[in-house]
Order: structure tokens, then sequence, then C-alpha cells
């Protein structure tokens, strides 16, 4: 008999983390008044004090989910094989992610870290095979093992600066995986960490110091992509396996780097971004996060690379005061 709903008795003090493995038709759990260990919110199972995210099932059907203000951690295999959801977000109050937390959330599309996460668990979102989207708060330190293998929509990643190190095949089989900008605090990438991302393109690297990339980092990578550095950096990257074999370009301070050819005058000076022909314009930051959108001719910004996007115009750009 196909499970819809079931709610947990009063008496019920433990449930096994398989306990509703498979259950793929499951669309709501419920507990029952007086129950001291557990509790609901909306058909999804949290411990008493709605701190811990314990399972979302598998057969819910929002497609959108918000993760309740007040839940610090979301617990292993909580999303697992859910066939519906496409977007989730993590409120401000989560703090840990346990590994494979959302592997296999099969629909999914999109999902935004807060700024208090600061590691990516293992597996955590293995092979959400339709995830496009991620955005990464800023204070991540970690992406541990596996953690976004086998996303194979994925064509964009952006890591914050904070981030030190990425595991052993943290993005492994992102196929479609086109973009990727690492922080200036990034020091080691895993073995196998972007194995077999042979639609990669182009790299970012704000690192002054060539980052230590562990045996097959880019394994199947061509060597024809495009790596961006500090311009100081330049000769030591050339010197530095295995960045030395790609398309080793400088980010030159107080200019733009174009990412298509664009008929536009923008343009940076003196820390600035001019706009003379006032082109309306979207300005995002390497977390993905809007930080402007206007036509405005001239737009002051804080330190930093951003993507500017309009009508014609698809530009990375680097602003220093």
């Amino acid at each position: 008999r196909k499970i819809t709903e079931f709610t947990i008795p009063k008496e019920t003090t433990s449930i096994d983390a398989y306990a509703f493995t498979k259950c793929m038709t499951l669309k709501a759990l419920h507990v029952a008044d007086g129950n001291l260990n557990y509790s609901d919110i909306d058909g999804v199972l949290f411990n008493a004090d709605k701190t811990t995210l314990l399972l979302y099932p598998s057969g819910k059907e929002d497609i959108s989910y918000t993760i309740p203000n007040g839940t610090i951690s979301i617990t292993e295999r909580a999303f697992s094989q859910n066939e519906k959801l496409t977007e989730l977000i993590l409120s401000e109050s989560v703090e840990t992610i346990e590994p494979y937390a959302f592997t296999q959330v099969k629909e999914l599309k999109r999902a935004v870290i807060n700024d208090k996460i600061q590691k990516i668990s293992t597996h955590a979102f293995e092979g959400c095979i339709k995830l496009e989207e991620i955005i990464l708060g800023k204070n991540i330190q970690t992406i541990e093992e596996r953690a976004f293998a086998g996303c194979m929509m994925l064509k964009e990643i952006n890591l914050p600066d904070q981030v030190e190190t990425i595991g052993v095949e943290a993005f492994a089989i992102c196929w479609a995986l086109e973009k990727v900008s690492f922080g200036k605090n990034v020091q080691t990438i895993g073995a196998y960490a972007f194995n077999y991302c042979d639609s990669l393109k182009e790299m970012t690297i704000l690192a002054d110091n060539p980052p230590v990339a562990e045996e097959g980092a880019f394994n199947h990578v061509a060597s024809e992509t495009t790596v961006y550095v500090p311009a100081e950096a330049l000769e030591a990257y050339r010197q530095t396996a295995p960045w030395k074999i790609f398309n080793l370009q400088p980010i030159d301070t107080g200019t733009a780097i174009e990412t298509t050819t664009t008929a536009d005058d923008l343009r940076i000076e003196a820390g600035r971004l001019h706009n003379p022909q006032a082109i309306h314009i979207e300005i995002f930051d390497l977390q993905g996060r809007i930080v402007y959108q206007g036509a405005q001719t001239n737009i002051n910004l804080p330190e930093g690379i951003y993507l500017v996007r309009g009508k014609g115009v698809n530009r990375k750009v680097m602003i220093t005061k």
C-alpha cells in the first residue's frame, strides 16, 4: 500500500535514519500531540524544539522550500530523493549541512546557501542532476568530497573569498560547467576535483599564490581553457603545475575583461564603472548576488570582481580603489 501521510505516535522516542527510505509517495509526516522528542512543520519532521530538520518527505509536492528560521542543522539524507523540489533556500539561522543532506534531489534547479554555513559537507548535493544555480554564502571555507559531483546541468560556480579547500571530486562529472571563479584565499584543490568537467572554458583565480592542485584535479579539462590570475602573480602561475598548461591571462588592475565581444563603451576609470551610453545593466558579485541594476552613467562599487550583464553586454570587471 502506498503511504501518503504518516503520524509519529506520542510514545515514539527514536526513529531510525532509514525508516522512511523508498517511501516515494510520502507527502507529509505529522507528530501526535504529547510527543516530547519530535515535531512537525507543514508535514516536515523536526526534533522537538525545531532546531534540527530530520526529514523532508520524498513525495512532498512543493516545488520551492525555505528552511524555517530557527532551524540550525539539516541532518544526513534529510531531503534525499525528493522528486518535486526545484528551489531550496536556507534561512539565516541554518549553520550545519550534514553529509548527503540533499543528495539525488533530482528536480532541484536552484539552491541558496546562507552566510552562516562554513562547510558544504561530503556528498551534500551529489547527484542533483538538474541543478543549474548554486549561490554560496560568503563565509564558506570548505567544499568537501563530492559535494557537487554529478551536478550535470551546473554551468557556473562562484566560490567566495573565504573558501580555502576544495575536496576530492567536489565537482567531478559536472559536464556542463563552463566557468569557475575562485576567491583570493583558495589554497588546495583536491584530487580529481573537476574531473570530466570537459565543458570548462574559463577560470578566474584571485589568489596571489597558485593553489595546490592535487593529482588529476583538472583531468579531462582542455589546455585551451582560459585562466585569469592576478597580473602580479602571472609568472608564478606560469611556473606551477597544472596552471602552466592553461591559457593564462592577467587580471589587470583598472581594466575590464571581456568575456564576449561587445559594442558598448563600458570602462573602468578611477575605481568607478562608467556607462556613457546609459545602457540598462545588472551587476553581480562573484556569489551571484545582484549588487546594482539600472542605467546610471557612473556607478561606484566596492573593490572586487563583478559580472556586468545587459543588452549586448557580458563582461567581467575588476574594481580597485
